[in-house]
């Protein structure tokens, strides 16, 4: 599909969207995000087609509604120093982004790949727009405290993965744990905790990330010390949970202490043979 088309789609898109939220009004930080995912896209379309000066207009009109949006202002920095050479406005700009999220590498600093890399279309589409709805509702139910139930809004949107692009996958994941650390179910969240990019977690999200530090991370770190590798801590800790032996979860036992037939080492049977043989060593989340 060329650019031209490209454009023609998400014009399409935002009418079906403005359509949607007139017949079945949506969540207003819904809308917002789809807004703003719209103007990025439009803003990355005009740079892949060489029009980079569009691209700055729009991610101009857009930083007045969203003054303070990170993504926006990143965009705005690295523009303003690559295309206009102005370096007020880039130290501006850059500062306002860092100011959200501080682990965002100086424009300065970027290669030409890095460049493409930031302005590619990200995914827009109905699982997308589904799962920010869900994502939104499950904030909601986190200020209820409606741990259960944000835990069952999660589970059932799992098929809306595939679809989205990896901030949003992140974000489900780290909502997950979080959900399942606020349920005391250490083993899950620590499932869900190791699939979360924390370079893609914005700051509207820092304090639920914080949360897992405190609670899940240094808990899964003593057995990360023992079993080297996420994959085999975890597979560990499922046959325990398995074989409700619920005092070990709570106390590492050395390996060479384990049960015959439980050992994760080179030479154990069963899960060490599942594991070789590169089959899932966690068990589905239920």
């Amino acid at each position: 599909m060329n650019t031209r088309h490209r454009l023609t789609s998400l014009v399409y898109l935002l009418l079906a969207v403005l359509f949607l939220a007139q017949r079945f009004p949506l969540h207003s930080q819904l809308q917002t995000d789809i807004r703003l995912k719209i103007a990025l896209n439009n803003a990355a379309l005009y740079y892949q087609q060489g029009k980079p000066e569009r691209a700055y207009t729009v991610l101009e009109e857009i930083a007045r509604e969203f003054p303070d949006q990170p993504e926006v202002n990143y965009r705005l920095a690295i523009l303003s120093y690559r295309l206009l050479g102005d370096m007020v406005a880039y130290e501006k700009y850059y500062r306002k982004a860092l100011s959200h999220q501080p682990n965002l590498v100086d424009p300065q600093l970027l290669s030409e790949n890095d460049v493409a890399r930031i302005f590619q279309v990200k995914k827009l589409n109905e699982e997308h727009i589904n799962l920010r709805s869900v994502l939104n509702r499950v904030r909601f139910l986190f200020e209820r405290r409606s741990f259960v139930e944000a835990r069952r809004a999660l589970l059932v949107s799992v098929s809306y993965l595939p679809h989205v692009d990896a901030e949003d996958v992140s974000r489900f994941h780290l909502y997950l744990s979080y959900c399942y650390a606020q349920l005391d179910s250490l083993m899950q969240a620590s499932a869900q905790a190791l699939q979360v990019d924390k370079r893609l977690i914005g700051a509207e999200d820092r304090a639920f990330l914080d949360s897992l530090h405190q609670k899940v991370y240094p808990w899964l770190d003593r057995f990360l010390e023992q079993y080297r590798t996420p994959r085999a801590a975890l597979s560990f800790l499922n046959q325990l949970e398995n074989q409700q032996r619920y005092a070990e979860l709570l106390v590492p036992v050395p390996p060479q202490q384990l049960l015959a037939g439980s050992t994760l080492s080179s030479g154990g049977t069963g899960q060490s043979e599942r594991l070789a043989g590169g089959s899932p060593a966690v068990q589905p989340v239920t």
